[in-house]
């Protein structure tokens, strides 16, 4: 994961769940992508790190409404894409670097 005093890449992204395991795999998927990955476990934290890093996208597991609400309303998240991977996706689920 990237740490804060990291040089960023051309691409970003910000997955946020709570389980280690579920952003771990996310994380391996969006390195093969060629993402650089930052990880939180909780709307607020997820919402700063988004605001401060300006990450490429938000990937999370389930809807968390709070954050969303969040990144929707202010100005400088606003543009981000959100994607909200289900249990169904998952058995299906192949990154290729694309956010449509």
């Amino acid at each position: 994961m990237l740490s804060a005093c990291e040089a960023p890449s051309e691409k970003r992204a910000l997955v946020v769940d709570e389980w280690p395991h579920m952003v771990r795999l996310l994380e391996v998927h969006l390195q093969r992508a060629g993402y650089q990955v930052l990880a939180a476990r909780e709307d607020e934290t997820a919402f700063r790190m988004a605001k401060r890093e300006r990450p490429d996208v938000v990937v999370m597991f389930h809807r968390w409404e709070l954050l969303i609400s969040l990144l929707e309303e202010d100005p400088i998240t606003s543009h981000i894409p959100v994607v909200v991977v289900s249990a169904s996706d998952l058995r299906t689920f192949v990154f290729d670097g694309r956010v449509d």
